[in-house]
């Protein structure tokens, strides 16, 4: 009975993750979320076309094949529905997919003069709907794909091999985050001293195949200090044979690392220490110029009237030029001319000293320019001219590059990219003086999570954040 029992409990287990695997792999999932909106933005045109002309005309035929056989190009070309991306992400990429099929049929009525025989309010109508239509469906269906992936994840059984004492870190990352179930680790001989890792240490590796059979693991971490790589080969070879999912972790927790990586090269792994996310992929960088370089551009002819205005107020208000230039650093540390608006009354710089609360040098109308950063607006001109991004690390001047340089040991390489108007730093709320050294590490320390996870999509997250960011923290 009891051998039933257990055979209908594996049989209902292995169902259930059968269901979950459908949710959470890549191909399933784009399939299961693309049919799901086609048929609701589908359904959309049905009624839009009954409503407004009273019946289902049959030229909206071909738009609902073309629909049926387009969307799914233009949507695997948008990455639409990655499993692992944010919801914000993905309406952005499904709003990509969905106007690239309007994009082809208005290319398509025009080239066959076909324009004038369906209704424009109908195609307009049916663009917004079709496209909130298929959020509606896309929201529940990501968080339930989403639960299902953390559900398939936490079920599975790993463990790690290498010395307590460089693991710790590792152990702890499984501890904090609801991921993987680490069972514990082993390690290649008695630890030399005792660790707090120690408590999930299951033993020798001369006890392994016991654990592995006795644990149930299906993934192996391989994480070997210096001493232990020797062991490596005949270690990866036997547990080959094991059919465990293994994954060499080499210890490189003594380093300061930027945006590493690994690729292949002549047939051995090659780890890429602090190479810029934008020299990695020639084309992420062309495309970040060139979405730069736009946006700048548009942001200035926008922003006209109120650059005018604020140029008028300084000039009428205080002696002086209207922009304010200095030389700060760029990428690679390449220096350029940095524009702002005047903020302050003129005064001699014998020493480069930030702004502070109550600072008396600067002006009535500055200090509001300050505190909502309308005097970094001159900078989108810096952005259009190459030296700047629109998002990156803030520019600091030259003599806090020296100063901070030599008690920061991470703080250069911030300068990997361009300089930005805005920042990840800055959304966080580490804007304006830095007055202490914790303020200018917590910078750098963000500065150097967006270098790391620099991604086109991040950008635009954080130009969304920038605006509610103003009314936050301190800026003088």
């Amino acid at each position: 009975m009891n051998t039933l029992n257990q055979t209908s409990q594996l049989s209902r287990s292995n169902s259930r993750n059968s269901i979950l695997e459908s949710f959470t792999d890549p191909g399933r999932a784009f399939w299961m979320q693309w049919l799901a909106g086609a048929l609701t933005s589908a359904a959309f045109l049905y009624g839009l076309t009954h409503y407004k002309m009273g019946s289902f005309n049959e030229l909206y035929n071909l738009v609902l094949g073309l629909h049926f056989i387009i969307t799914p190009v233009t949507y695997l070309l948008a990455n639409a529905y990655e499993v692992k991306g944010g919801y914000l992400k993905s309406a952005i990429k499904i709003g990509l997919g969905w106007s690239g099929l309007f994009i082809i049929f208005a290319f398509l009525a025009f080239i066959s003069k076909s324009s004038s025989t369906y209704s424009r309010e109908v195609m307009l109508t049916w663009f917004v709907l079709g496209y909130l239509g298929q959020l509606i469906v896309y929201f529940p269906l990501k968080r339930l794909q989403t639960k299902a992936y953390e559900a398939i994840k936490a079920q599975r059984r790993v463990l790690i091999i290498g010395e307590g004492a460089n693991n710790e870190e590792l152990i702890d990352y499984f501890k904090q985050n609801d991921s993987e179930t680490l069972v514990g680790w082993v390690s290649l001989r008695e630890p030399e001293q005792a660790t707090a890792a120690q408590l999930n240490r299951l033993g020798n590796i001369d006890k392994l195949e016991d654990i592995l059979s006795t644990q149930s693991i299906e993934r192996v971490y391989l994480f070997l200090s210096a001493k232990e790589q020797a062991a490596l080969k005949p270690l990866y070879l036997w547990l080959m044979s094991k059919q465990i999912d293994l994954i060499w972790m080499p210890d490189l927790s003594g380093l300061i690392l930027v945006n590493h990586h690994s690729k292949m090269l002549n047939g051995s792994p090659a780890f890429y220490l602090n190479q810029s996310p934008l020299t990695t992929s020639p084309t992420a960088a062309m495309f970040k110029s060139l979405f730069d370089r736009t946006v700048a551009l548009l942001g200035l002819i926008a922003l006209a009237p109120l650059l005018i205005l604020v140029s008028l107020i300084i000039k009428l208000t205080s002696k002086g030029p209207v922009f304010f230039k200095q030389t700060r650093q760029g990428w690679n540390g390449k220096p350029f001319s940095i524009y702002k608006f005047r903020s302050m009354y003129l005064h001699e710089d014998t020493t480069v000293k930030q702004a502070t609360k109550d600072d008396a040098r600067i002006t009535p109308i500055g200090r509001l320019l300050r505190r909502t950063s309308i005097d970094e607006l001159p900078q989108l001109i810096n952005v259009i001219k190459g030296e700047m991004a629109l998002v990156g690390p803030r520019p600091h001047a030259i003599a806090h590059n020296q100063q901070y340089s030599n008690t920061i040991s991470t703080y250069m390489m911030r300068h990997k990219i361009k300089p930005g108007l805005t920042g990840w730093a800055q959304v966080n709320g580490s804007r304006g003086e830095t007055d202490t050294l914790e303020k200018m590490e917590t910078r750098i320390k963000y500065d150097l999570e967006y270098i790391n996870n620099w991604s086109i999509w991040f950008d635009i997250e954080i130009l969304l954040k920038t605006p509610y960011a103003l009314f936050k923290g301190d800026a003088y």
